[in-house]
């Protein structure tokens, strides 16, 4: 519940962890979503914090089960629509003006994408962050998408594609 997060809060802010200073600092779906990008966490996977917040510096450690783990939920939505079976890609280099709409635009005509498979999480301060998530059905799909779009242009950016949590290939 929000008391019992708040209380948490209120309790072990400032304390030490194994001789390091933590603080902590409520967060929002969007900021765990951030959070997972750039820690490279797969969606659903269960992060318990990492990644750079918006100033440089870590934004808050969080566990799904402190605050609304529906909210840690709800970030990983689009790997969720596929029973967990989905690949993710992620996209870095978006116009902060992108839509889902311009992202399914982007990869057609050869994937059909539904809104539902698109995130693009804004980050701290609630603007666009340039980065998002796109779930294919498997992970040939999101190989194929990889390899026919990554670099091409979105607008006026080109935009790399990667596979989520991982440099490497899907093989």
């Amino acid at each position: 519940s929000q008391d019992l997060a708040t209380a948490a809060q209120s309790a072990k802010n400032g304390q030490s962890i194994g001789g390091r200073y933590v603080e902590l600092f409520p967060s929002t779906a969007a900021d765990r979503e951030i959070s997972r990008l750039k820690s490279g966490t797969k969606p659903g996977a269960g992060a318990t914090g990492g990644g750079m917040g918006a100033m440089g510096a870590m934004g808050g450690m969080f566990d799904p089960g402190f605050g609304d783990p529906s909210a840690l939920m709800a970030a990983a939505a689009p790997a969720a629509a596929f029973g967990g079976g989905g690949a993710v890609v992620r996209m870095r280099g978006l116009p902060y003006s992108c839509t889902p709409h311009d992202v399914v635009q982007f990869f057609a005509p050869e994937f059909e994408l539904g809104i539902d498979q698109i995130s693009l999480p804004a980050g701290a301060d609630g603007r666009p962050s340039g980065q998002g998530t796109v779930t294919f059905a498997d992970r040939d799909e999101a190989a194929r998408a990889i390899a026919s779009k990554n670099r091409q242009y979105l607008g006026s950016r080109y935009v790399e594609l990667s596979e989520e949590g991982g440099y490497g290939g899907f093989g």
